[in-house]
């Protein structure tokens, strides 16, 4: 790993630790909303931040990261709305909540697992 990649990363696990900071401080009534939008927006700002460590030696290694990274982008997005919305209307029920929050990174990593095969497929081709 390069040192440049290796500073990024830092820098994206500092501005995690700030986001669990300022969640935990902010914390007025836990309740099983607030954990299941913890929960997933961190696992989908930890993917954004992991991603490119996944991607291997390819033909092209940087359109690859950019798209695995682009589409790691878009499910934060997705999950930060919805988070949002489900925190302030808090009229979802748990068990669609979290119906949802599956499907949704189901969804997520089918296309970046088909992302990995398509660059893995890449570099055989070499």
């Amino acid at each position: 790993m390069k040192k440049k990649s290796l500073f990024i990363i830092i820098i994206d696990l500092i501005v995690l630790a700030c986001f669990n900071a300022i969640f935990f401080i902010n914390l007025k009534e836990s309740i099983a909303q607030t954990w299941l939008a913890y929960s997933f927006t961190t696992f989908s700002f930890l993917m954004i931040i992991f991603t490119p460590i996944f991607i291997g030696k390819s033909k092209s290694p940087y359109l690859f990261t950019v798209v695995n990274t682009g589409l790691a982008f878009l499910y934060f997005l997705i999950n930060i709305v919805v988070s949002v919305i489900s925190l302030i209307y808090m009229k979802f029920s748990i068990k669609f909540l979290l119906s949802f929050y599956i499907i949704l990174t189901a969804i997520y990593l089918v296309f970046f697992l088909l992302m990995l095969i398509i660059g893995k497929k890449q570099k055989d081709m070499k």
